[in-house]
């Protein structure tokens, strides 16, 4: 019975965290984390020709075959995504349509 407690208060922060929307990437030097989260993907980026911590603690990261990633937290998991897939995306990340837009512009105003 009090695992089965622990469980569902698990469950229950792990699920408001989510519908809090994202959180900042990991810190240090945008262009120094937006190269080793990038190395653990399979998106295809030789280098990281820019990077820039957003006013949100996001990371909009530009790679030599110029196709632009976002890196941010979701319930204290990095994740890396192409800034053309934020939109598209937006449910199973839990955005609201404002936050994905939102993140969506980020990524082309730093262009």
């Amino acid at each position: 019975m009090q695992k089965l407690i622990v469980t569902i208060i698990m469950f229950m922060f792990i699920s408001i965290s989510a519908a809090s929307g994202y959180g900042p990437a990991p810190a240090g030097n945008a262009t120094a984390v937006a190269t080793k989260e990038l190395s653990k993907t399979e998106h295809p980026c030789q280098k990281v020709i820019s990077a820039i911590r957003t006013s949100d603690g996001s990371i909009v990261a530009t790679c030599s075959n110029r196709e632009d990633f976002r890196i941010f937290a979701v319930t204290g998991e990095v994740v890396v995504m192409k800034c053309s897939a934020i939109l598209r995306n937006r449910k199973e990340l839990n955005f609201s349509e404002y936050e994905a837009t939102k993140m969506y512009q980020g990524c082309k105003s730093t262009n």
